[in-house]
């Protein structure tokens, strides 16, 4: 009688591993244990030390009885019985990485021309000039003292390489000296004499050469009357000096000196150590954008 009902309990245990392994669809190990008085029993043969215990003569089988219990659940059983779950071996957390995209490298800015500073857009670079005669001595300083004052700009004299460039610097001249209350000036240029012809003029586009190491061919060249001219200067070259008068100035008779065989931006050959004529000079410094 013992036997049957011990066979039913565990047909019950059975059943409900069966709905449990169903509702939660994992597989997990149930260990049964079942105690016949008060011990531990292996199978139908008896205790683990061998038979049932008895007392008085009587086989006494020790079990709650489900009425006693709240109806068991699908993850636990009777306070006869224990659940061990085992987790699944390998089972590893998703490791989420957050990449951030590289930023960007900022593109350089293009050349640009310092302010106050013309800019003249040339076929392989931006040319900058600056144009005033801030820093000499005097008003009527040289050409090489012109040059000076353009290295401390980290610049150079400069040559004139169209007829837009010579057309601006002068009217930018003319500015600075109606500034002044003048009406005529001369502005120093980065120009020499070429060989054999610092006396004798060897004609329009031959008797000067550009100074500055940017500056190339002779469309920038616009003489006044007769220039360059044949006129010993007493040295061994001569410079271009660009005359810069108002239209004012032109038009006085009394000052026919240089309205009479210049028109506003002509060039002029002149001794490079300057002099009084005209009283005010200029210079035009040149360099490349950065």
């Amino acid at each position: 009688m013992n036997k049957i009902l011990i066979f039913f309990f565990l047909l019950t245990i059975v059943s409900l591993a069966a709905s449990h392994r169903h509702k939660h669809g994992k597989v997990k190990k149930i260990v049964k244990v079942m105690t016949v008085g008060g011990k531990p029993m292996n199978d139908f043969g008896g205790s683990r030390r061998g038979g049932f215990r008895r007392r008085g003569g009587d086989t006494h089988v020790h079990h709650h009885h489900h009425h006693h219990q709240p109806k068991a659940s699908s993850s636990s059983s009777s306070s006869s019985s224990e659940s061990r779950e085992e987790p699944i071996v390998g089972a590893e957390k998703p490791v989420h990485t957050t990449l951030s995209a590289p930023l960007p490298t900022p593109k350089p800015l293009p050349p640009a021309c310092e302010k106050e500073w013309l800019s003249f857009k040339r076929k392989s670079e931006l040319w900058c000039v600056l144009v005033g005669n801030q820093g000499a001595d005097n008003h009527a300083f040289s050409q090489a003292e012109a040059e000076k004052i353009c290295k401390k700009h980290g610049a150079t004299l400069t040559g004139v390489i169209s007829s837009e460039e010579r057309d601006k610097i002068a009217d930018e001249a003319l500015h600075q000296l109606g500034e002044m209350k003048m009406e005529v000036g001369a502005v120093w240029l980065g120009a020499t004499t070429t060989p054999d012809c610092t006396v004798k003029s060897c004609g329009e586009e031959d008797t000067f050469k550009w100074t500055d190491g940017h500056t190339t061919g002779v469309a920038g060249f616009k003489w006044g009357e007769h220039e360059p001219d044949n006129q010993d200067y007493g040295s061994d070259k001569a410079c271009i000096q660009q005359i810069v008068m108002s239209p004012t100035y032109a038009k006085d008779s009394t000052n026919h000196k240089f309205a009479e065989f210049f028109e506003h931006g002509d060039f002029d050959k002149h001794s490079c150590k300057g002099g009084e004529s005209p009283k005010t000079r200029l210079y035009a410094c040149g360099k490349k954008a950065v």
